[in-house]
């Protein structure tokens, strides 16, 4: 599987400039990851790679993810990784978090609650909100100075089907504090 995106990671990597003489103007960097379950594995196996590659092409061996994108985004379980991503939570680290969290995150819903999803959200909630805490373990929100670049999660609203996009950019259109 990583020799699959061996080529490809190169070729980017080849086309990107040092931070030190970065000279890159308006254009961002953007990370998108889609979902698919406990399938997500295989997406932290290639951003595994990835970071690997990042950090041998830049020469600093403690660089994460949320160093070299400007937003990372993602939907259902690529949203999960990408949380975690965007949080500064080396690749290796995303890797255990699934690896002992796996049974919490994709328990499967009873039949007779399929309509908010398939997968029971209570065990998944808690999870998420012990992991993201503040340094004086209040809970997180979006606008917290913890996170270490711009962060996008589409989820879906269970009762009408819509979208609902959700960021901590604070110039973002509902971002907006009234």
């Amino acid at each position: 599987m990583v020799q699959i995106c061996h080529l490809p990671i190169r070729y980017l990597l080849s086309k990107v400039t040092t931070f030190a003489d970065d000279t890159r103007g308006g254009k961002k960097r953007i990370l998108a990851l889609d979902g698919g379950g406990i399938r997500g594995v295989f997406t932290i196996e290639i951003l595994g790679r990835m970071e690997q590659l990042l950090r041998e092409h830049f020469g600093r061996p403690q660089m994460v993810l949320a160093d070299h994108f400007d937003l990372i985004a993602g939907t259902s379980t690529g949203g999960i990784i990408g949380s975690f991503l965007s949080w500064g939570e080396p690749v290796d680290s995303v890797r255990k978090l699934y690896e002992e969290n796996t049974g919490a995150m994709f328990c499967k819903a009873p039949w007779w609650k399929l309509r908010g999803g398939l997968f029971d959200a209570k065990n998944l909630s808690v999870f998420l909100r012990e992991f993201f805490v503040e340094t004086d373990g209040s809970l997180s929100v979006t606008g917290t100075q913890r996170l270490k670049t711009i962060m996008l999660l589409v989820m879906r609203n269970a009762s009408t089907g819509s979208a609902w996009p959700v960021t901590n950019h604070a110039g973002a259109k509902y971002n907006t504090r009234q």
